[in-house]
């Protein structure tokens, strides 16, 4: 679909990649080894305020209690496994209505 795509084995991983790739978006998992998602996604809210990605729960988690919680950690969305590529399609679309004012010099 065109998009640069980075890869993180983990919320410990993920952090310094965000820090310093600035994505437009973050998919991850709920749980990890180590930092579950829901940290991921709350030392995204904390630490990139001037620079919030659009954050995305991929997960096996479909409970109603489940999407609350995920919400709860600051996601954005929270998809349940396995998803369709109707539904990321889907997803990428309301990126990019979000993103309609950022600045051209930030990657996919």
């Amino acid at each position: 679909m065109g998009h640069q795509v980075c890869i993180a084995c983990g919320a410990e991983e993920a952090m310094p990649m965000i820090r310093n790739l600035h994505p437009h978006i973050v998919i991850s998992d709920i749980e990890m080894p180590g930092l579950s998602g829901y940290d991921l996604a709350r030392w995204i809210r904390q630490e990139m305020l001037a620079d919030v990605p659009f954050v995305v729960a991929l997960t096996g988690y479909s409970r109603a209690s489940d999407r609350i919680a995920s919400l709860e950690a600051g996601f954005d969305e929270h998809l349940v496994k396995p998803v369709s590529i109707k539904t990321l399609h889907q997803l990428l679309g309301k990126l990019q209505a979000r993103l309609t004012d950022v600045p051209p010099e930030r990657s996919a």
